[in-house]
Parts: structure tokens; sequence; C-alpha cells
């Protein structure tokens, strides 16, 4: 019998009607005899529920695609269907598909050896213990609190589990502090009875089923009941239902971070593997974890970024492609602006957020948050500008908190109009108080900039009254933007020196020497701060003696 396929340009409907007609859970797809990939059941009864029936197969197929030969062995075929997570493998030869081994043909093929039927096969599982890894590399305090948790677990006849980042990050050296514990049973009783017991006290968001453990000492554990969710239309919000560990970790963004370790006391530190994680991370590898992730949550795509370049991983050949088919298909227009602007604040917040927005950038990702954002050798010279200029405000010993991720937004947004940022900011939908901060701000830096480069060799007290309305964000981005040293240079002037020189004599100690309160009073201040600034007088005795030069007492 001819295989049974799919062409490329299939509609998803065309492929569910194939995959009824015989009865089957996958197709591979194919173009003159040529294998490109696998389309599952699975995809494309999800792509047709978010409403992409006449989508083509090619945009949601897996690749790249094992295969084997006409003479390959039980033991390959069965490594790779295992290896691979396959609902099917083509067997190749001479470049075409001369036939199809499915997971049932090959249950019947251990069946009829006589082989045991592994467990890995019917859950791909893989396990280990990690305890003396957790030993090595967490804290003690963290360690206690882990075991701790499992102990209440078992109190209670749950299962406790530590997931995500946090184990991700125990494999690849990074400190990460953030823990995730996933409750199958109650989060919510077993926060509460947790905190209860330790000293804590718990936050809970019965929505969610999530809770937050808040000890004395201001730490915090996250805790989630296992959960499932569905997503009702692309890039909407969750909605969540309970489930298994399993599942809960099949809704997470990436296969890296789906790394799971048990707590309860009898498998403590044991290391579950159901997405080939462990893998990916020792592969250096962003893989999604079904072909449909950015169609349900088109975000992930700047989280892929985001690892990819904090990690130095690669984003898989497959996951490229669905990025790609995610901006083809403008499904970014469908996402709120808020989470747009969070998911880009967080790529800002970055150590070094120039190679994620140049990754950003190479994806046509910039252009889909406004059409004149780009990456050119100006974006790129002037992010540079604002790396360097927060290195040396670091070096410069100023302790002043200040937002560092909007100085970067601000060199990135520098190309556009006030009407364009305008335009951003209403879809990016901040706070009232940050869009305006940003509006105005930015427009008063770009004004300053020029007002100071017009002034040529200004005053000390010119440039403290042209920059003292202006917050450091503001400050840092028009030290990036100027070309100019000696404009670079009087702002620094400003960081260092001039920012917070004030007058010796206070208002009380000129009330004190006899001048009275009122018009004049805010004038002498004025004068002497003038002075202070423009080095006229470094001491309070020079203080006084202007003061009797220029305001002087009447006699009596």
């Amino acid at each position: 019998f001819p295989v049974k396929s799919a062409s490329p340009d299939m509609s998803l409907e065309g492929a569910e009607l194939l995959l009824n007609r015989y009865n089957i859970n996958a197709l591979p797809v194919m173009e003159e005899g040529k294998l490109l990939g696998i389309i599952t059941r699975q995809t494309v009864e999800k792509g047709i529920y978010h409403g992409l029936k006449n989508h083509a197969v090619k945009d949601y197929m897996s690749t790249p695609v094992a295969t084997v030969g006409p003479e390959a062995t039980l033991a390959e075929i069965r490594e790779r269907l295992v290896i691979n997570k396959q609902r099917l493998l083509p067997v190749v030869q001479d470049d075409k598909v001369i036939g199809i081994i499915s997971r049932t043909d090959l249950l019947h093929l251990l069946i009829d050896a006589g082989e045991e039927l592994e467990s890995q096969w019917s859950q791909p599982l893989r396990t280990k213990n990690i305890v003396s890894l957790m030993r090595e590399r967490l804290p003690a305090k963290v360690l206690d609190i882990l075991t701790r948790v499992g102990q209440v677990a078992e109190e209670l006849g749950f299962q406790a589990y530590v997931v995500g980042g946090f184990v991700r990050d125990l494999f690849i050296k990074q400190e990460n502090l953030d823990v995730d514990i996933v409750i199958e049973g109650d989060g919510i009783v077993f926060a509460k009875t947790f905190a209860a017991k330790q000293g804590a006290r718990a936050r809970v968001f019965q929505k969610f089923k999530t809770a937050v453990i808040i000890f004395p000492d201001g730490f915090k554990v996250d805790v989630a009941t296992a959960r499932t969710e569905y997503y009702d239309s692309p890039g909407a919000l969750p909605v969540v239902e309970y489930s298994s560990i399993k599942m809960d970790l099949y809704r997470r963004d990436f296969t890296i971070n789906t790394l799971a370790v048990k707590l309860n006391p009898q498998d403590f530190g044991t290391l579950l593997d159901f997405f080939g994680a462990h893998r990916d991370l020792k592969e250096r590898r962003i893989s999604v974890l079904h072909n449909l992730s950015f169609v349900e949550d088109p975000t992930r795509v700047f989280r892929a970024i985001r690892f990819e370049q904090r990690f130095r991983f690669r984003i898989s050949k497959l996951t490229i492609n669905l990025i790609h088919n995610a901006v083809k298909n403008n499904f970014f227009d469908r996402l709120s602006g808020v989470r747009l602007f969070q998911e880009l604040k967080l790529i800002l917040q970055e150590e070094n957020p120039i190679p994620a927005i140049a990754r950003l950038a190479e994806l046509v990702l910039l252009k889909a948050i406004h059409p004149r954002l780009w990456f050119d050798e100006g974006t790129r010279a002037m992010l540079e500008r604002v790396q360097a200029v927060l290195a040396w405000y670091d070096l410069s010993y100023i302790e002043e908190n200040f937002e560092r991720w909007l100085v970067y937004f601000l060199g990135l947004v520098e190309p556009l109009s006030p009407e364009e940022l305008e335009e951003l900011m209403a879809r990016f939908r901040p706070s009232p108080k940050l869009a305006q901060a940003i509006l105005q701000g930015k427009e008063m830096a770009d004004l300053a900039l020029m007002k100071l480069f017009r002034l040529a060799t200004p005053s000390r007290s010119e440039i403290y009254q042209l920059l003292s309305p202006l917050g450091t964000e503001y400050l840092l981005y028009m030290m990036a933007k100027s070309r100019q040293e000696t404009s670079r240079r009087q702002i620094s002037l400003y960081f260092t020196h001039l920012k917070h020189l004030k007058p010796e004599l206070k208002g009380r100690d000129l009330l004190m020497l006899g001048y009275k309160p009122g018009p004049q009073l805010r004038e002498i201040l004025h004068r002497l701060h003038i002075a202070r600034l423009n080095e006229e007088v470094k001491t309070k005795g020079e203080e006084l003696e202007l003061l009797r030069r220029s305001f002087p007492l009447p006699p009596g």
C-alpha cells in the first residue's frame, strides 16, 4: 500500500479528514515522495479549535524527523521512536519514504518478540536522584525549607515538587532562589498548614489555587496546585483546571522549564523529566513542548529569546519555524499591549539586553511591536552607548535607585516621533503615571540636550537649572544620545557635583540673623544656591560675606 501522507500545503482541516478516514494519529508530510515533517492528530485538532482550520500543515508540522532504513533492527526502531518521542517512524530508502512504523506496530513487535514492555515506553519518564547536587549548590536554609515542604505534604497526604526555573538553574550553575512548589492535592490547604507550622504567613489567591508563603525574614516560596490550562482563543489568558504534575508541567513554555524534583521524604531529591528537558539542557537548546505553543501564547516567543541570550543557548530549528509562522500570521496583533510591554521590560531588565533586542529584530518581532522600531547600526550604537553610560554610572558610586530598563527603552525608541511614541504607549497601556513620565520625560530630555548644545559654554548654575527637572533615567539617556563630549561632561558634572550641592546657610539661619520671612528670603536662598553652584562662594563664611554685600540688614 502507498504511504498515507499529507502535502505541505494541505489545510489542517484536510489533514483531519485523512486522520479520521484512516483512523490514525499522525501523518508524514511529503512532497514528491520526499519527507518534510510529521503532523499529529493532537496538533491538528488543537489548531482547528483555535480557528486555524485553513492554515497549511507545513506551518505546524514537527521537524526534523527521525527515520530508519529498511534493514533497521528492532532495537534501532525502538530507540528512535522512544528518544525522539515520535508517533510514527518513516522507513526511508534512496530519499523516498517506502513505509511507516507506528508505535502500535512496535508494541506488537515487542509482544511477538516476547520482550517485557518497558515502563519508559508507555510513559517516557526519566528519573534520577539529585540530592547530592542539591546539597552542593543550594544554601542550607533553602534545602531545609524544601525538606520541611516534603514533610508537611506527606502529613497531609499530598505530593510536593519543586519545579521550573529553580530546578533548571541547578543544572546550569545559575543562582536562582525563586522557589516554586507544585502540590498534587490542595495548594492552598498546604500553604496555610505549612505557614502555621513554620511561623510564616500565607497569602492565598483562591481563583488560581495558588499562594505565597512569606517567612519572617522576607524569604518567599510560591505554591501552586497542580493544574492544567486551556486557551479559549489565541493570546487569551488561560483557563485553569485541577491536574497531575505531568499535566501541570505540560502547560509550561519550554522543555527546559519542565523539570520537577520530588520533595516527599521517601523520594526526596528524585528528578522527574517527562519531556526530555535534561537532554535539551545538555545540548543547550530551547524547544517548545508542542507545535501550537505560540498560537496559544505568543508572549512565549519573547521568553524564548530572553532565555536563549541569557543562557547562551540556541532556539531549536522547529521552534524558529514556529516563531516565523506566528509572525507571518500576525498572532502578536491579538496580544494585549500590557503583556507585550511586560515581556519587553523583562528583556530590557537583562544584564545585557542588546543581543536579545538584535534577535527580536532578526525574527521581525520589533516591527510587531511598532513598525518604526528597528535594529540598524544606529540603534546598536545607541544601545551600546546606553550600556557604557550605565557602567560609568555604576563605577561613579552614585547611590541612587533608578529603572535601568527605562534607559534602554528610551534608547530603543529614540528614533520615534512624539506622536509615534504616544501611539506605542497607547498600545502598551502602562500606568497613567509611567506613560506621562515617559512621554514628557523624553520630550524634555531631547529639548534640554538641544539647549545644552546651543549654550556652548553654560555656567554651572545654567547646567543645574536645565537638568534638575529631569529624572536620572532621562539624564543617562541624554548622555548616551549626545555625540558631543562637552555635553556629556556637563551632564556628568551635574551628577557628580551639582545635583546635591546646596548652600550651608538655611532658612532658619537667615531668620536668626534677622531676615524676615517672605519673598526676599526665597530670593536670598536662591542667590546663595547660584553662588555655590558657580563657585563664587565655597564656605559658610563666604556665604555670610555675600549676604552682607548683597542683602544688608537695616541698622538696628
